[in-house]
C-alpha cells in the first residue's frame, strides 16, 4: 500500500514538445520547410514590388515638380 511518503517521492514532471516527437527527416518537416521558404520568397517579392512602385512614384513626382518649375520660369 502506498502512503503519502511514497507518493511524494514518485512525483516527476516531463516536458515534451512536438519538435521532439517528430523525426528530423519526416515528410511533415520537409513540407513545413518548403512552405516557409515559399512564404519568405513571396514576402520578399511583395516588399520589392512596393519599394519599386514607391521609387517610381517619387521619380514621377520629382519630374512633375521640375516640369512645373520650368513652365513657371518660362512664362
Amino acid at each position: 500500500m502506498m502512503g503519502m511518503k511514497d507518493n511524494k517521492e514518485r512525483t516527476q514532471i516531463e516536458f515534451t514538445s512536438l519538435e521532439d516527437l517528430v523525426p528530423k527527416n519526416h515528410l511533415i518537416r520537409k513540407l513545413n520547410k518548403s512552405i516557409k521558404k515559399k512564404v519568405q520568397q513571396t514576402l520578399k517579392a511583395d516588399t520589392f514590388i512596393k519599394e519599386y512602385i514607391s521609387r517610381c512614384l517619387r521619380i514621377l513626382q520629382i519630374r512633375a515638380v521640375i516640369k512645373m518649375g520650368l513652365s513657371l520660369t518660362l512664362k
